[in-house]
């Protein structure tokens, strides 16, 4: 599936993966592929994603994340 985590500024990651680990204001969210369409509200933390065995971290303020399809998109400050 696709990451993408984007500023006002600019595009901070756009990469396939193949799960993501998000700061949600309700606690920290799973998403996989093939994860039902859905919009969240992110709270200050970390982006955790995983490709190919590797993980990495991506640190963000709030934000507003939507999966939609296999797509991830990030809005954040």
């Amino acid at each position: 599936m696709k990451l993408k985590i984007v500023s006002p500024s600019r595009e901070l990651l756009n990469q396939e993966i193949d799960h993501v680990l998000l700061p949600g204001e309700l606690g920290q969210m799973d998403i996989l592929s093939g994860h039902t369409s859905m919009t969240a509200l992110l709270c200050d933390g970390v982006i955790r994603y995983f490709h190919a065995g590797s993980e990495k971290e991506i640190k963000i303020e709030k934000g507003l994340a939507e999966v939609k399809g296999n797509e991830v998109l990030v809005l954040t400050s």
